[in-house]
């Protein structure tokens, strides 16, 4: 358990002890194994675990258990899950009611609605000289040689760097590249750039509709991935503000994406910053992103 200190309320330094845990966790799948029957028989098998730091907001009837995952692989995980007590209305009676929710008692309506969680990570791979580089897969026809008569289709790899902004900003509903990292101008031993795969695992749904009043505040919602170029005045992407007046935004994060330059040779500000979107009903909440290592 680790103390920590905050500031609540009128700004003045709490202590808060055992605010986060850090423990040990079993994956329930192996990091490895193999049965073999061919030939040769043998096994071999290692148990999986990770490092788990833990903390918990508790916001009003809802505690969000906020977890950091490190994976002996490498891979880095993100995810929150919500527990606490459902939030409920009252039940008035007929079907226009059922519009807002379902029913979970005698006059008691869980009510619809949406948690959103809007992440950010700094990462600097290997140096600061980082780009964003998309792969994807293509099939191309081969005769079969078995059977030059009939075709194969034969996957291949596709390699584009994403070297802007409006490159990299993908909008709900539109598919990622299969894979994405951030590579770094460093390779291994193979000439492989050293980078980190972006794995999102969070289903999505529309945020607001973008005629809304409101949607600015909120233009964070339209992308379920972003990469843009750090800067000290685009920490964050909404406003504590916005809890009193969200029609006029101090900010707005969709302002963030101006087709900047992510290319890796810029080197005052070549780190790169990627913010992704979890998003999902209220029943059960659980999105998650996880960064595996390209080694």
């Amino acid at each position: 358990m680790v103390d920590i200190h905050i500031l609540v309320g009128t700004g003045a330094v709490q202590l808060l002890p055992g605010a986060v845990c850090v423990f040990e966790e079993a994956q329930g799948l192996p990091l490895r194994r193999h049965h073999n029957h061919l030939e040769s028989y043998f096994y071999g098998g290692l148990a999986g675990s990770a490092l788990v730091v833990r903390s918990v907001s508790s916001v009003g009837n809802y505690d969000y258990i906020w977890d950091f995952v490190l994976h002996p692989n490498g891979a880095l995980e993100g995810r929150v899950h919500a527990t606490g007590y459902i939030n409920t209305a009252f039940l008035s009676g007929g079907e226009e009611s059922l519009l807002f929710g379902n029913r979970v008692g005698e006059r008691v309506l869980g009510a619809v609605h949406t948690h959103a969680f809007h992440f950010k990570l700094d990462l600097d791979v290997a140096g600061l000289k980082n780009w964003v580089v998309a792969e994807d897969v293509v099939f191309k026809p081969v005769a079969a040689p078995w059977s030059p008569e009939h075709q194969l289709q034969r996957p291949q790899l596709t390699r584009q760097v994403l070297g802007r902004e409006d490159l990299t900003a993908f909008s709900l509903g539109n598919p990622l590249p299969r894979y994405l990292y951030l590579a770094s101008d460093q390779t291994n031993v193979w000439g492989h750039q050293r980078g980190y795969r972006i794995q999102i695992h969070s289903p999505l749904g529309i945020h607001m509709p973008l005629e809304s009043d409101m949607e600015r505040a909120l233009s964070w919602g339209r992308y379920q991935l972003v990469v843009t170029r750090r800067k000290e005045e685009e920490s964050q992407s909404s406003s504590i503000y916005y809890q009193n007046d969200i029609w006029t935004p101090t900010m707005a994060f969709a302002d963030f994406i101006n087709n900047e330059t992510l290319l890796g040779e810029v080197a005052s500000s070549s780190s790169c910053r990627t913010w992704w979107l979890g998003l999902r009903p209220a029943s059960c909440i659980s999105p998650m992103l996880r960064m595996s290592p390209t080694l």
